[in-house]
């Protein structure tokens, strides 16, 4: 028997059958964790409750809850700030390897890429920056020589002291060929290298006896 959607959505009212809205988002504990503590976004709080994203903020508004900008996640900004131990020195050697900054337009934004083997590794760096942005993976558009798609994974960090700082150490937005190693402790150097190496893999000699990538 065929139907058309008009007479469908006519017996959906008639015998109830509308799923129940989830109105959990009315209980400020209950929104206020899921919002303010864990950040999940309105849109992704609305598809759990059954309801539209605007419903969700009106009730962040009602509960006084202070509303957050589009796409924002806490991160510690003032991480690369001092390079004062092992931790912090083996990131900064691998973003200098595998990091891309843009410091453009007053905005600064960090963009660490690897493949979907070493998401783990993004997953570590996300931590030790305590942020819960997520981790996204795409598949290239184009295959490889050997005729298959590669499998990346990205995590952007919008932070424009973050990058700053990154900058102030080293990581630039053009890098050269040419290794420059930060200044930083001594100490901290073979740690710069450890990460640097992790993120690259692989190196060369010039005539000029310049280390390069």
């Amino acid at each position: 028997m065929w139907c058309g959607a008009a007479a469908i959505r006519k017996w959906i009212v008639i015998y109830d059958l509308r799923p129940k809205r989830d109105t959990r988002y009315k209980n400020e504990e209950w929104l206020k964790e899921q919002y303010c503590q864990l950040r999940r976004r309105s849109q992704n709080i609305a598809a759990d409750c059954r309801c539209g994203h605007s419903e969700i903020n009106a009730w962040v508004l009602k509960h006084g809850l202070k509303r957050r900008r589009y796409g924002s996640y806490a991160v510690n900004d003032d991480y690369f700030e001092q390079i004062d131990n092992q931790e912090k020195a083996y990131w900064l050697g691998f973003l200098a390897a595998d990091g891309c900054v843009d410091a453009r337009k007053g905005k600064g934004l960090l963009s660490l890429t690897l493949a979907e083997k070493d998401k783990g590794h993004i997953e570590l760096f996300r931590r030790c920056v305590n942020t819960a942005k997520p981790i996204y993976t795409y598949t290239k558009k184009y295959p490889n020589a050997r005729g298959t798609f590669n499998i990346s994974c990205t995590l952007n960090i919008t932070s424009r002291k973050m990058v700053e700082d990154l900058i102030r150490h080293g990581v630039v937005e053009r890098k050269t060929k040419i290794l420059k190693p930060p200044q930083i402790w001594e100490k901290l150097i073979p740690h710069w290298v450890r990460g640097y190496f992790d993120g690259d893999g692989s190196v060369r000699w010039n005539r000029a006896a310049y280390i390069q990538k």
